[in-house]
């Protein structure tokens, strides 16, 4: 069976960004499939079950959803435990659910959005940017995630650059002589606002602009592209990876279930519960003319109901 993971992503997808740096660092061998930054997806419904963020990862028959669960399959490849969130601390974990929550929302709100629409245009058409546009307030609606004022979301994200510039005042990353997922946690927000916006890292945040540099050029690794088509066909034919015993141990495992996010984008996919433990849910679809494909969530941050 291949090992090959494949990404399903976008170019300006800040989630994408964090999770391509970190193959950058690993020099990860890794396929590309390039979706569109909104639905319909219709390659991509087969595999994750109308799951609706990016990026969503794939190893043969097995679908990985959210970087949370992204990163420790790289964790596993790459045999970099520093990667999965669960071999941190709890400070670190907190630490790093901070920069994918707070920090991440306030990246998008201090970009004005005369800024953002310009930006936009330069990518995509008019059309295209108003469907986006409206895609993502309906993304937000019935979600728990709060984005603060522009004025304050600035203030959030100077802060966040200042405390960088701290943290790495003694050391190439944030926890020592390499980078651990922190790193690319605390990078891919900034990564967005200093593309969208066309501006630098500060200079007089010499420690943070040195720091910033470094996980820019790592690269994305060993990129091939491939087409929507070729990654249904890899899915179809391979089977889902064995279960382990210790994930059959849920009183909901066997049970018909809905697992779905908890902050936005609260699509819920359906299928039957195979394995459970505290850091991860998988779920096996039966999905036409692939046969059946387990999708990866974790659990913190997702919500689970029996159908």
């Amino acid at each position: 069976m291949s090992k090959v993971l494949i990404l399903h992503h976008y170019e300006m997808s800040p989630f994408s960004e964090k999770v391509r740096a970190m193959f950058g660092y690993c020099n990860l061998e890794w396929q590309s499939v390039l979706t569109s930054a909104m639905p319909p997806r219709s390659f991509l419904l087969p595999l994750a079950g109308g799951y609706r963020r990016i990026p969503v990862a794939q190893i043969g028959a097995d679908i990985f959803c959210d970087t949370r669960i992204i990163s420790a399959e790289v964790a596993t490849l790459t045999q970099r435990p520093e990667f999965a969130m669960a071999s941190l601390s709890g400070d670190e974990q907190t630490y790093i659910e901070y920069l994918d929550g707070d920090t991440f929302s306030a990246a998008f709100s201090a970009i004005s959005p005369l800024t953002l629409m310009s930006s936009l245009l330069r990518r995509m058409s008019p059309l295209k940017v108003f469907a986006l546009i409206r895609d993502r307030l309906s993304m937000a609606k019935g979600g728990n995630l709060r984005r603060p004022s522009a004025k304050k979301a600035l203030t959030i994200i100077q802060k966040h650059m200042r405390d960088l510039d701290q943290r790495v005042s003694n050391a190439q990353y944030l926890q020592g002589d390499s980078p651990a997922l922190a790193d690319f946690a605390a990078f891919h927000s900034l990564w967005f606002y200093f593309s969208m916006t066309r501006t630098k890292p500060p200079s007089e945040l010499s420690n943070f602009a040195a720091w910033y540099g470094r996980i820019a050029n790592f690269g994305h690794g060993k990129r091939k592209e491939i087409s929507p088509e070729n990654a249904l066909d890899i899915a179809k034919k391979a089977l889902p990876r064995a279960v382990p015993d210790s994930m059959r141990q849920d009183e909901n495992v066997g049970r018909r279930v809905q697992i779905s996010p908890s902050d936005y984008g609260l699509i819920a996919v359906e299928g039957m519960l195979v394995g459970a433990d505290s850091e991860r849910l998988i779920l096996a679809r039966q999905s036409e003319g692939l046969g059946e494909v387990n999708i990866h969530f974790p659990r913190h941050g997702y919500t689970l109901n029996v159908v």
